[in-house]
C-alpha cells in the first residue's frame, strides 16, 4: 500500500495500525470491506469496566439501518446491513 510507505514513520510505527471494517448486504449477502489507517482509537470507557470491554465494545457488530442504511455496489439495492 503506497498510502503506508508515505507514512513509515516512528511514531506510525510504533502506535500506528489499520482498522478494518466490513459491511454485509442483507439482499445479496455481498461483502463490501474498507482498511482505514489509525493512530488511536477512541474508547468510550464510562461504562466499560476494563479496557478489555471497552475494546469489545468498539469493535461490537452495529446494525446500519434507517437513517444509516447503506447502497450495496453488487445489487444496487438501499437497505439495513451489518
Amino acid at each position: 500500500d503506497a498510502d503506508v510507505g508515505a507514512k513509515s514513520t516512528f511514531v506510525h510505527g510504533v502506535f500506528g495500525g489499520s482498522l478494518e471494517s466490513q459491511v454485509q448486504c442483507q439482499h445479496c449477502k455481498a461483502v463490501s470491506k474498507t482498511r482505514d489507517p489509525f493512530l488511536d482509537l477512541s474508547l468510550d470507557i464510562s461504562t466499560a469496566q476494563t479496557v478489555d470491554d471497552a475494546l469489545k465494545h468498539f469493535a461490537a457488530k452495529e446494525i446500519l439501518d434507517v437513517d444509516n442504511q447503506w447502497l450495496c455496489t453488487k445489487c444496487n439495492k438501499k437497505g439495513n446491513c451489518e
